[in-house]
């Protein structure tokens, strides 16, 4: 499957996990 993406992937790869830590962290908190 990771071959097949295009080179901005990466990036988006990228934002996905950020958006993950930051759920995770508000989740920690007790926000969600």
């Amino acid at each position: 499957m990771g071959t097949c993406l295009p080179p901005h992937s990466r990036d988006f790869k990228a934002l996905v996990e950020a958006g993950v830590r930051n759920f995770s962290r508000l989740e920690t908190l007790g926000l969600v």
